[in-house]
């Protein structure tokens, strides 16, 4: 009897027992983008600095591996012709 009343005092025990309640999530506000500063003009290959640089050689090959791709579409077609 004694074990019956302990297993019931632990049922009851255990269906007291409530989860921790979450503490609600503030929604985030979003932001305004920053506003684009950057002004982008033409200029000459020349007119930039460092260029053509110590390490144009070392990355021509690249530029030519990358062309057997780019060379499919229509925008690179033109720009890796004069390459090769």
């Amino acid at each position: 009897m004694r074990f019956l009343l302990l297993i019931v005092l632990a049922s009851v025990l255990a269906a007291c027992h409530t989860p921790p309640v979450k503490p609600p999530v503030k929604p985030i506000t979003p932001t305004q983008p920053e506003e684009i500063t950057a002004v982008y003009k033409q200029t000459q290959w020349s007119a930039l600095p460092n260029w053509p640089g110590e390490q144009l050689n070392n990355t021509w090959p690249s530029w030519l591996n990358s062309c057997k791709r780019l060379a499919t579409r229509p925008v690179w077609k033109d720009i890796c012709a004069e390459a090769v």
